[in-house]
Parts: structure tokens; sequence; C-alpha cells
């Protein structure tokens, strides 16, 4: 009879011991998750930024001077415009020619998306293993976070998408910025204009809807980037807390940790 509940305890002092140490490799795996999680949301805020940099730009260079054309690169030169410029506040990089033109029209049509990715949530989620993770507090607000994201990834397609998109079809119909073949100048084909695409280009100055649409655009990169910054990542701070806090409980060491790639 002793021999037997022996061996009971030895069973199921093993079965706990494989669940803890699964439970420790799921914790891990969602703070190396979240680590990532960081790198992601630094871009995303990094690509709004410039979306936001290339409204500044076009805006300023709607009201610059233009100087001349370069014969033999077909590209418009244009003045530097550094007067005291109100229409946004942040700084912006000049426009001095018809090829760094090009490149912001193409860059303030972008719509930057942020994406929750947590391979280690869905896996607990899909094995059943959820109940291994017993702070029930950090599951709440990992919960919490995927909510935070889906309202990001809605606002992004009801407000900034088709704020971009109209961008976009009022950008095409002065010039089609997706027929440009325009290359740096440093490179071997730079790509030339025809005179009927620098008419186009300069005639862009002076389209209001323009001016009006870029504004739009800011303003929704900019609210964009404001409830990543403060939803997301506020909330992965929380998390990330919470598994340093769990992961010390267990004796691990994070610097020890492999960190992934990019942070």
């Amino acid at each position: 009879m002793i021999g037997i509940l022996l061996a009971l305890q030895v069973n199921n002092w093993n079965e706990n011991r494989k669940k803890n140490q699964l439970a420790q490799k799921y914790l891990q795996t969602l703070y190396m998750d979240f680590i990532q999680n960081d790198v992601l949301v630094d871009h995303a805020l990094e690509q709004m930024e410039g979306t936001k940099q290339a409204t500044r730009s076009l805006a300023v260079f709607i009201d610059s001077g233009f100087v001349e054309i370069d014969k033999k690169n077909r590209i418009l030169l244009f003045e530097e415009f550094h007067d005291n410029y109100k229409f946004y506040e942040n700084d912006y990089i000049p426009i001095y020619d018809s090829i760094s033109l090009i490149y912001n029209l193409n860059r303030a049509g972008w719509v930057t998306s942020y994406d929750l990715i947590l391979p280690g949530w869905g896996e607990l989620i899909s094995t059943g293993n959820i109940q291994l993770i017993e702070n029930k507090n950090l599951k709440d607000e990992i919960v919490m976070l995927h909510l935070l994201a889906g309202e990001i990834k809605e606002l992004e397609t009801k407000i900034m998408t088709p704020i971009v998109k109209d961008f976009k079809t009022i950008r095409a119909a002065y010039y089609d910025v997706s027929k440009s073949v325009a290359g740096p100048l440093e490179s071997n084909e730079p790509g030339l204009f025809n005179d009927d695409d620098l008419v186009d280009i300069l005639a862009l100055r002076s389209k209001k809807e323009i001016r009006d649409q870029l504004r739009l655009v800011y303003r929704a990169a900019n609210e964009q980037q404001d409830n990543i910054r403060g939803n997301i990542g506020r909330q992965a701070s929380i998390i990330i807390d919470l598994l340093k806090n769990e992961l010390s409980k267990l004796g691990l060491k994070l610097e020890e940790m492999e960190i992934p790639l990019g942070k």
C-alpha cells in the first residue's frame, strides 16, 4: 500500500514538473513575442512619421518657387524654401527637384498598418494550454491589448485608408505617379521626364484640393500614431512588466535570454 502511494506521489510530481516546465516555456515565448512587438510598434511609428513628413514637405513645395529645368536630366529644380512656414509645426525635408517631389507624392500615399503578432499566445489558445498561465491579471491584460489592436485596425480601415485613397485620386488627376520612371540622379538610368510631365508637376502647386487633402492625410496619420504609441505602447509595457515579474519568480535571468534581431 505504501509503495502504491509513493508511486502516485512520484507520478504527480513528474506531471507537475512537466506542466511547470511547459508554463515556463510559454512565459518565455510570450516575453520574446512582446519584445518583438516593440520592434513592430517602433517600425509602424517610424513609417507614419515618414508619411507626416511627406505631407509637410509637399505643403512647403506648394508655396515654393521654380528655378529652372535641368535639360540634361530632364528634371525640375526648385528653390529652397525656408521662410517662417506655419502650415505644420514640425520639421520637413525640402523638395529640391521633381525626383524628390515624386518620392514624397508616393510617400504621402502610404497606409502604414500595425498588426499585433503573438504566436505564443495563439499557441496557448489553440492547444488549450491557457490554464498553464496562472496569473489572471496577465491574461486579462493580453486580452485587452488584442481589443485595442482591433480598434486601431478598425480606425485604419474606416479613416486612414479612405483619406489616403482620396489623396491618391486627387493626385492622379494632375500627375500619374504610378507611371513615373524617375529614379535617383546618382543611378545609371535616372529616368527622364517629358515636357508634359514637367508641366503637370508644376501644376500641382496651384491646386487647393491637394493642400486640403494633405492636411487630412497628416491628421489621420498623426491620430493613428498617437493611438499606437499611447494605447498599444502603454498596454504592451504593462504586459512586459508582468511577464518580467513572472519570469523572475522562476529564477530566470532576462539578460541571458535571446533577444530578437532589431531590438
